[in-house]
């Protein structure tokens, strides 16, 4: 492939690809410094501070906070530097790196270490504002993604150099990362199935070695499943398994993963919903066919598996199968929203051997042009739809410190507070975890609102308030359609 020269030992490309890693890693660092701790992070934050290393591991509370590794390293951070959103969400901020690291490292396997096109190509797996989300909070699911991208990565080194180390690595971090997240666990599933495949196919020469490697990936699957057995008997047991719905995969876990990706864009390109839906099919069913062309042209059928356009979208296609599996078999929900969070670097790994086809082809000026074109529409998806008050899931919890602080101020003798359940966490946090604003009194739960309450101040959701008019006057109006009322 032709190249650009290099600029002071590395191409201009990669220099703008660092900085534009080093920006989004101050934002996210930024972010999760910033913004309110949010309703599903409190409770891995109390579980982290008051729970055992043993009770964490074996979910003794079986509660949805069930992204084990996440609560773990949590732990580590909270005991190092005492409780706060940021030591929280610290291991999921430096898991942003490790991400940045694997995809970059994928995409300089795949593309190539001189490409013109590696910028664009490594873009792709940050553009997306959804998931940069998750950098920035105490969830384990931008952790789990970090620990995807290492698995492909070492599956790639494994198929490249015939390297049995490389893929029980592979596999390893398949595990580390639906230990992060459960919802990981078809992904892992289908790792150890290309991982055992690779052992038939490639192997059989050495039937010796075969044997030996397969049964140590069992061995590592039987370790791997004793230790989440019963944090999985747990959760089936309180049913954390049917949150999402049942409608489809396209409908339950394509339309709206597609949807929050864009995250309301102010890019042109990227409000098309229709549009992009139907270039991802597209992508799709070229893969199937380039997957199926290469296949039937190999002398060697076999050894196709060690092809990235083979075994990427191998994997991609078993993790679905699984799913479809799971819900056919087990009755379980379409993955939706963040908990389908991990087809998104699925995806991209898919398609970028085709992407690599198509630039060994038409490696052209005007491909170049065109890839710097895209370069700069990417670079602005990010740019001008990353939110830094907020995040998409939870973006109600965004008045919290706002409310708390400005009911501080007001130096009323009586400081009571009541909220809709869903902005209760956040607060309980501050009042009672923290303590920062412990000489608020927080009212307890209750999903129930309450307009004849005796609290001096109610947080609600704007829509509420007819209900509330009679005891409660407004006091401010946020932006995000809240609240906040005093008691007349």
């Amino acid at each position: 492939m032709n190249s650009t020269k290099p600029f002071i030992g590395l191409k201009i490309e990669k220099i703008i690809l660092y900085l534009i890693y080093t920006c989004l890693f101050v934002f996210i660092l930024l972010k999760a410094f910033t913004i309110p701790i949010t309703h599903d992070e409190v409770a891995t934050v109390i579980m982290a501070k008051e729970q055992s290393l043993w009770q964490i591991i074996s979910y003794s509370s079986p509660s949805p906070n069930n992204h084990l590794l996440n609560t773990l390293l949590t732990k580590v951070f909270v005991n190092l530097f005492d409780v706060s959103a940021f030591t929280a969400r610290t291991p999921n901020v430096l898991s942003f790196a490790l991400y940045c690291f694997a995809t970059f490292k994928i995409t300089k396997e795949i593309i190539g270490k001189q490409s013109f096109f590696i910028l664009t190509t490594a873009l792709l797996f940050i553009l997306n504002p959804y998931l940069l989300d998750f950098f920035s909070l105490s969830r384990g699911y931008g952790m789990s993604l970090a620990f995807l991208s290492l698995s492909v990565y070492y599956l790639l080194l494994a198929f490249k150099q015939n390297t049995s180390s490389y893929l029980y690595r592979a596999v390893i971090f398949s595990f580390i990362a639906s230990y992060a997240n459960f919802t990981l666990l078809p992904f892992m599933a289908a790792m150890i199935c290309v991982s055992m495949l690779w052992f038939f196919i490639l192997k059989k020469e050495n039937k010796q070695v075969a044997i030996k490697g397969i049964l140590f990936i069992l061995l590592l699957s039987a370790v791997y499943f004793l230790l989440i057995l019963q944090p999985i008997i747990r959760m089936q047991s309180t049913n954390q398994f049917q949150y999402w719905h049942s409608d489809g995969f396209i409908t339950n876990t394509v339309i709206p993963l597609l949807r929050n990706s864009l995250y309301g864009s102010k890019v042109l390109f990227f409000q098309l919903i229709e549009l992009l839906f139907w270039i991802i099919i597209t992508l799709f069913v070229s893969n199937v066919i380039l997957v199926g062309r290469t296949i039937f042209k190999a002398q060697n059928k076999p050894a196709t598996i060690q092809q990235p356009i083979v075994f990427l979208n191998l994997i991609l296609w078993l993790t679905i199968t699984i799913n479809f599996a799971q819900h056919f078999i087990l009755g379980t929900p379409f993955f939706e929203g963040r908990t389908a969070l991990f087809y998104f670097p699925l995806f991209i790994l898919s398609i970028l051997p085709l992407l690599e086809r198509i630039i060994e082809k038409w490696n052209s000026k005007g491909l170049k042009i065109s890839s710097m074109l895209f370069a700069v529409v990417f670079v602005l998806q990010i740019g001008l739809n990353l939110a830094i008050k907020n995040v998409r899931e939870w973006a109600y919890d965004e008045n919290t410190l706002s409310v708390l602080d400005y009911i501080s101020n007001q130096k009323d003798k009586d400081m009571s507070l009541a909220t809709d359940w869903m902005f209760n966490p956040s607060f309980f946090f501050y009042s009672s975890v923290t303590k920062e604003y412990e000489m608020i009194d927080l009212e307890e739960y209750s999903k129930e609102l309450h307009p004849s309450s005796t609290a001096e101040y109610y947080y609600i959701f704007s829509k509420d308030y007819r209900q509330f008019e009679k005891n409660y006057s407004l006091e401010i109006n946020f932006e995000n359609g809240c609240s906040l009322l005093k008691k007349r």
